[in-house]
């Protein structure tokens, strides 16, 4: 659900919703990926500024391997419809 204009909110927060409302799976850049369900573990190093929103991704890396602990975090580019 989408929180009120009215209640404050964090910048996570906000991201978060916006994520949810646009069909996203969370954030990703060149060097790493975040799902909604761990969003942001980079707080506080001011890497988030680079990130923009992707979808899950079948990571070849993971698949290949069967072990990743990154399964859930595999965030890339959504294809163009």
């Amino acid at each position: 659900m989408i929180r009120g204009r009215d209640e404050c909110m964090t910048t996570k927060e906000i991201v978060i919703d916006y994520l949810k409302a646009n069909g996203f799976d969370g954030l990703y850049s060149d060097d790493c990926g975040c799902s909604i369900s761990d969003l942001m573990p980079c707080d506080g190093y001011g890497s988030v500024g680079m990130c923009k929103p992707g979808v899950k991704k079948n990571c070849k890396e993971c698949s290949e391997n069967g072990e990743c602990d990154q399964v859930d975090d595999c965030i890339g580019e959504r294809p163009c419809p």
